[in-house]
């Protein structure tokens, strides 16, 4: 978008400013690369989001499913390479949902660093929540899981490369 290739601006940190203040914001979410068009945020404002996400003490959530999905290399000052943050306030989420075609198997994973003592509290905070959940990855799901981390990103990346015309099609 536009506001996207612009950069964050001094209202974004201001709002930052006064919503924390209020203790109001915990955390930020952002999807990226974007669903359906796979627009991504370019690094150099992702960047800007994780260092303002930092210096106002919020977690931010990356929400990664749709990571193969990189269709605007062009565009990106980081020539479209997939970033994951390991920043002590960042969470991923990856999903194999999207880019090994695996939907309706429930397979996915997050990522938090293990740098600060939040960082590892929080890890421990969602172990907590993942005990309480009746729900599991069937045993299946994770062996299809396996396999398509065997097949790697290349089959990925060709399975993505058939959809162009549909995204095309869909940004018209």
């Amino acid at each position: 978008s536009q506001a996207a290739s612009q950069g964050l601006t001094n209202k974004d940190d201001e709002f930052m400013k006064e919503e924390r203040s209020g203790s109001r914001i915990n955390m930020v979410t952002v999807v990226n690369p974007c669903n359906p068009t796979g627009i991504t945020i370019p690094t150099s404002i992702m960047n800007q989001i994780v260092s303002l996400c930092e210096e106002h003490g919020i977690w931010l959530l990356v929400d990664n499913t749709y990571e193969h999905f990189e269709h605007n290399v062009e565009n990106d000052d980081n020539g479209g390479t997939f970033s994951c943050y390991n920043d002590p306030h960042v969470i991923n989420i990856f999903s194999f949902s999207k880019g090994y075609s695996m939907a309706g198997f429930r397979v996915g994973y997050l990522t938090v660093s293990n740098a600060t003592a939040k960082s590892r509290e929080m890890f421990v905070q969602m172990q907590k929540v993942q005990d309480t959940i009746p729900i599991c990855v069937s045993r299946v799901s994770q062996i299809a899981a396996l396999g398509a981390l065997t097949a790697g990103r290349t089959w990925v990346k060709d399975q993505v490369a058939t959809l162009d015309t549909g995204r095309q099609a869909v940004k018209a």
